[in-house]
């Protein structure tokens, strides 16, 4: 659900929540089966990592080493890493490519949620401060939506829209206010669709993604939706989180879902 989608010959990416985490979780779309990589630098990886997919099929990844610092690096295709300089954007944090950058939201830094977002520019080889979120929150999704990026949390009720033309955030309306643990799916121009964790599948309005309906129910448990991992295959959208066990697809034409285990 790139954006905070993995996506790159229909696969998705994800390091589990754990210490020192040295495997890579990658799951094939088209045979619907999931491998597990191990890399080469265990001390580098660690709890909460956000892996962001770049065009040639690298994955930019940032997270913390510890509770004071975070880390960022790429993995290239050959799952060789690369260490980059470190922003402060770091653990259970989103993150979605654009224009050769990639942006990040939120994260967390001695157990506490950060309201921070910068951008890594791949041109430049460095971290460039935006303005901050305008609330405290462990953000963990985010998606193009109508050219803006959309992002949410799962302490606060609230989701986000940010220009990046104006570097700016407008909160939009949600009046299901006791939902807080959600995650967001793009159909990129027409539909927005957020997936309460325990709860119900909204849809908002073509053309107005401040008006939104129930359209089903959600089959995800009431987990905390951290490191969401998502891929496009075709009208399809599969994801992942390190809270539970489970693999989800969603269908963008059918507006339903399935979860099933590997």
């Amino acid at each position: 659900m790139n954006q905070h989608i993995s996506t790159y010959q229909n696969k998705t990416y994800l390091i589990p929540y754990k210490h020192n985490q040295t495997n890579l979780f990658i799951y094939d779309t088209e045979s619907e089966r999931e491998t597990v990589q191990v890399l080469s630098a265990p001390e580098i990886l660690n709890f909460g990592t956000c892996i962001t997919l770049l065009p040639n099929g690298e994955l930019f990844c940032f997270g913390k080493i510890d509770p004071y610092s975070g880390i960022s690096l790429i993995i290239d295709q050959n799952f060789d890493i690369r260490v980059l300089p470190s922003g402060t954007c770091c653990a259970c944090s989103s993150g979605i490519y654009l224009n050769n950058s990639v942006y990040c939201f939120g994260g967390e830094m001695m157990t506490a949620p950060l309201p921070l977002a910068e951008r890594f520019d791949l041109d430049e080889n460095r971290w460039i401060m935006l303005n901050p979120m305008e609330e405290y929150d462990y953000y963990c999704s985010c998606v193009m939506f109508n050219g803006n990026i959309l992002i949410t949390g799962f302490e606060n009720k609230n989701i986000w829209r940010y220009s990046v033309e104006e570097d700016s955030y407008t909160r939009i309306s949600f009046e299901f206010a006791d939902i807080k643990r959600k995650i967001l799916i793009s159909d990129i121009s027409e539909r927005l669709y957020l997936i309460e964790c325990g709860g119900l599948i909204f849809e908002s309005e073509i053309e107005d993604d401040n008006a939104w309906k129930p359209i089903g129910s959600s089959l995800i448990s009431n987990v905390w939706p951290v490191q969401v991992s998502y891929a496009y295959n075709g009208r399809a959208v599969y994801f992942s989180m390190n809270s539970d066990e489970y693999r989800y697809k969603f269908d963008l034409d059918e507006k339903n879902m399935i979860k099933f285990k590997n």
